[in-house]
């Protein structure tokens, strides 16, 4: 059995470069969507039309975060505590 070539450095660069690019495009994307929905909702709910464009971008961070920490909390957090306040165990 004969051992796969390694990758040369350049195109180990190459793909690096193709995944954060794609990754980049993704997250922009997803920011883009959600800017357009907070905005819309904002709108609805009767907020002025010249702060719905800069409370958006503070709800998304807001939401992404909150998520974030409650995954890392949900990871990391001791199995009794985690059972005595969902009372799931």
């Amino acid at each position: 059995m004969s051992r796969p070539k390694a990758t040369s450095n350049q195109s180990g660069a190459s793909v690096l470069q193709v995944v954060t690019v794609i990754m980049g495009t993704v997250i922009g994307l997803t920011f883009l969507f959600d800017f357009g929905n907070v905005l819309s909702l904002a709108l609805r709910l009767g907020v002025p039309a010249w702060v719905s464009p800069l409370v958006a971008p503070a709800v998304i961070s807001r939401s992404s975060g909150f998520c974030s920490a409650l995954d890392i909390w949900h990871s990391t957090a001791p199995r009794k505590m985690y059972c005595a306040l969902f009372s799931g165990c």
